[in-house]
């Protein structure tokens, strides 16, 4: 049974991916959060590691803004502290295997259709600039550390707040509002349930030889106007869209659509349709795991 050290798992990803390895009941589960981690603190980190001796650890912490406001505090989370965690890990003679969370934002803009793995990165924001620092300083540590990136695309489900775009969109179709403001309608991303995010980590956790970099999607995309279309569908409510540009970022890349070569490789197939997801948050009160 595989000791697996699990940080940051009260954030929205966390809690599905905490979720997750609980119910296989396959996994000697540690959850930093119970020992105070700070993953800034590598010292801490160092002596909760050599405490836990796990077999694997699961970094999910991380500033996942793309706002301007915090920039010090993105890299540091982001991207320092995983680098000084790796050196650690690397001095103390770790056999394990490091799992970081990275985010398809490191691709950038102007990305082929579909995006695999080997992309050139090239980031447009701090956050994903600090993203794919951690993702290319990887490569040095690897002759010594098994250390595996996930890039996780557009992921959905129950517990992202509303000023998330799906999330948004539900409220409006829950509550009958005639009229949605939304930016650009055409843009075409790759939306991936979080129950399947979860399950990604647990298979990646649990595979003997992986690739070192994964792709965490579906591999198909879908446009704002699809969603609100399939929206209608599935409630029977009509409602009128304004676009507005100030909702438009810039600098938004027109299409995302991973490749999952590197998944299928493994064996893994998503369990859920985006019609199942969007019907689950629909109905659902709750609004986390």
């Amino acid at each position: 049974m595989k000791k697996i050290l699990l940080i940051g798992s009260r954030g929205f990803t966390g809690r599905y991916v905490l979720a997750e390895l609980r119910a296989t009941g396959n996994v000697d589960l540690v959850e930093a959060h119970t020992h105070q981690l700070d993953i800034k603190n590598t010292a801490q980190f160092g002596q909760i590691v050599e405490q836990v001796n796990p077999d694997c650890i699961v970094n999910l912490a991380a500033v996942s803004t793309l706002s301007v406001d915090d920039i010090e505090n993105i890299y540091e989370l982001n991207a320092l502290a995983v680098i000084r965690a790796w050196q650690w890990l690397k001095d103390a003679g770790f056999s394990g295997r490091f799992i970081q969370a990275s985010s398809a934002y490191v691709y950038g803009d102007h990305t082929p259709d579909p995006i695999r793995e080997t992309q050139a990165l090239r980031p447009t924001s701090h956050y994903a600039c600090a993203k794919a620092m951690t993702d290319q300083v990887a490569d040095l540590y690897r002759p010594e550390l098994d250390i595996i990136i996930a890039r996780p695309f557009n992921c959905i489900g129950l517990g992202h707040g509303n000023s998330f775009l799906i999330p948004k969109i539900i409220d409006h179709f829950k509550t009958n509002k005639p009229q949605i403001e939304l930016g650009t309608l055409t843009h075409r991303r790759d939306f991936v349930d979080i129950r399947d995010i979860a399950a990604m980590y647990h298979t990646i956790i649990e595979t003997s030889n992986p690739e070192s970099v994964f792709n965490f999607a579906n591999g198909y995309g879908t446009s704002v106007a699809d969603i609100i279309s399939l929206m209608e569908q599935i409630t029977g409510q009509t409602i009128k869209v304004k676009s507005m540009g100030k909702l438009v970022r810039q600098q938004d890349n027109p299409l995302m659509v991973a490749d999952i070569s590197n998944l299928k490789k493994l064996g893994f197939k998503p369990q859920y349709s985006l019609e199942d997801t969007l019907r689950w948050m629909l109905a659902a009160d709750r609004t986390a795991p």
